[in-house]
């Protein structure tokens, strides 16, 4: 696989290097992730999750509620000159499953009118409305969801690597078309 698959849902990988040992990265790790549980307030540090040894599985903490944030997955692994942070970042569960629902719903709706219009002409429906008019209200609120959804994650990306690299003191590979395993 490549740092960027063609894939339905937004998804990044992405190798930071730091040229701490891993038991360093681990510890700077463990001060930025609080352990999820109920909060009365936010927590002061900038992600919820679990490390277990040189394992890690992170989303940021925000002020609202996103279903969209990245769930984070990584793993340290020692290397000549320091530590290779492997990230992988995705959505989380729920969000994609809702999201494959919804767009699959609207597809089907979109293939069912895409249909009638086939077989009834586009220009008039039998009710007055016009099969090409629904497609394309149908497509609008496909490509609406998926760009909320895209946008979101995107922008959660942008902000988790910047304080992952910053707590962490890595820089990003800039190798492009890097075969990641």
């Amino acid at each position: 696989m490549y740092d960027r698959d063609v894939r339905l849902f937004p998804y990044q990988r992405m190798i930071l290097y730091t040229e701490s040992e891993p038991e360093a990265v681990v510890a700077r790790l463990a001060q930025m992730v609080a352990v999820p549980k109920f909060y009365w307030r936010r927590p002061s540090e900038p992600f919820l999750g679990s490390i277990r040894g040189t394992h890690f599985k992170v989303v940021p903490v925000q002020r609202t509620r996103n279903s969209s944030r990245p769930v984070i997955v990584g793993d340290i692994v020692r290397v000549p000159n320091g530590s290779e942070i492997r990230v992988r970042m995705r959505l989380e569960v729920f969000a994609a499953a809702f999201m494959a629902i919804w767009l699959g719903g609207l597809i089907s709706i979109a293939a069912g009118l895409f249909f009638h219009g086939l077989k009834h002409g586009f220009t008039s429906g039998s009710r007055g409305g016009s099969p090409a008019v629904g497609l394309a209200l149908v497509g609008g609120m496909i490509l609406f969801g998926y760009l909320m959804m895209s946008i979101s994650f995107w922008v959660g990306v942008k902000k988790a690597r910047a304080l992952l690299c910053d707590g962490l003191r890595c820089r990003e590979a800039q190798a492009k078309n890097r075969l990641v395993r």
